[in-house]
């Protein structure tokens, strides 16, 4: 459960694999870069080292409402994020994603995670705030043209119902081989820490 996670560039990313054929596949020379501008994207993850469901980008309520009907609702978004910039370059679709806006840390209900963000966390937030985020994906329809490293990152200063602030910090990096047939976790860590200690 450690490597769950829920990143979800939704209707950008739907604009990212209709918009490949009209690229016409340029070659690897080419150099090729079109970029589109969007605020649709959220992530969700547990962070087991500190005990939270981290919810980016999308609050608690409007993503578990969602959750519970998304096969019939749109999904949720946040107007106040920055442009999401999605990268085409090369033969394979690069996906590079730069947001931010507010985000929470709810704590785990139980001992762990539990089975989905919204079971598995406290109705109210422990921690708030801002974080800027990077996405970065080699290969984003996973088409196996190669070996397709992908991650993401972010920081920012949170706080809590006391008004101390806190530095939060994560990175995640994992690899599918090109037949994607595999996936191996390269690094993911998450650091949490009272501001001036």
């Amino acid at each position: 459960m450690k490597h769950v996670r829920i990143l979800a560039i939704l209707a950008t990313t739907l604009m990212v694999v209709a918009a490949v054929p009209a690229i016409a596949a340029p070659p690897s020379e080419s150099g090729v870069v079109v970029r589109i501008a969007d605020d649709e994207g959220f992530g969700i993850f547990p962070d087991v080292e500190n005990g939270y469901w981290v919810f980016s980008n999308v609050t608690r309520d409007a993503f578990c409402l969602w959750f519970d009907n998304m096969e019939t609702e749109p999904p949720p978004t946040n107007e106040d994020a920055d442009d999401v910039m999605l990268v085409f370059a090369s033969d394979a679709v690069v996906i590079s994603v730069h947001a931010g806006g507010p985000t929470a840390l709810h704590a785990f209900a139980g001992d762990g995670p539990g089975d989905d963000p919204c079971s598995g966390s406290e109705e109210e937030s422990a921690l708030t705030g801002d974080v800027k985020v990077h996405v970065n994906d080699n290969d984003g329809p996973n088409e196996g043209k190669r070996a397709n490293s992908f991650g993401d990152r972010g920081q920012g200063t949170l706080t809590d119902a006391d008004g101390n602030l806190y530095h939060y910090s994560w990175s995640f990096r994992g690899l599918w081989n090109p037949e994607g047939t595999e996936f191996r976790v390269l690094h993911d860590f998450f650091n949490l820490k009272a501001r001036g200690s």
